[in-house]
């Protein structure tokens, strides 16, 4: 889990930041990406949120509605 946890938080990371190619598509993938992560274990949320902010991002869980 801490490796995916790592590359979603880089794709998010990269989806956010990119130059809109096509916004609507974007966003399409965020919301996505937070209602799968919606399903996730406390465990893996847990480790979601420990990777991401070892990687700089500590508000990226709250941001994203799946914090603890």
């Amino acid at each position: 889990m801490k490796v995916l946890a790592e590359a979603l938080i880089y794709a998010i990371q990269y989806i956010e930041t990119s130059q809109p190619s096509d916004e609507d598509a974007d966003v399409a993938a965020l919301e996505m990406i937070c209602a799968t992560l919606q399903s996730a274990t406390s465990e893996e949320k847990a480790i979601f949120e420990l990777e991401a902010k070892r990687l700089g991002y500590p508000e990226l869980s709250e941001s994203l509605g799946i914090y603890q």
